[in-house]
């Protein structure tokens, strides 16, 4: 497994402090848990639409990558 760095992750997919915020306030910021990350548990976070669609399309890749993987 690689090295998961949070903060760059979350620069990487244009997050705003806010999200990073919401998402280590819900400890989300680690690799695995956003892999198990769904879109429902996406909308319960106190987040702009915006970094709603932005946070579900960083998550999927997650699976595309470990789908290139195998």
């Amino acid at each position: 497994m690689t090295s998961f760095d949070f903060t760059t992750w979350c620069s990487d997919h244009g997050f705003k402090q806010t999200t990073m915020e919401q998402l280590s306030k819900n400890d989300l910021d680690n690799e695995e848990a956003l892999k198990l990350a769904t879109k429902a548990d996406i909308d319960t976070l106190y987040l702009t639409l915006g970094q709603q669609e932005l946070l579900s399309l960083a998550v999927q890749k997650f699976g595309k990558a470990e789908s290139t993987e195998k």
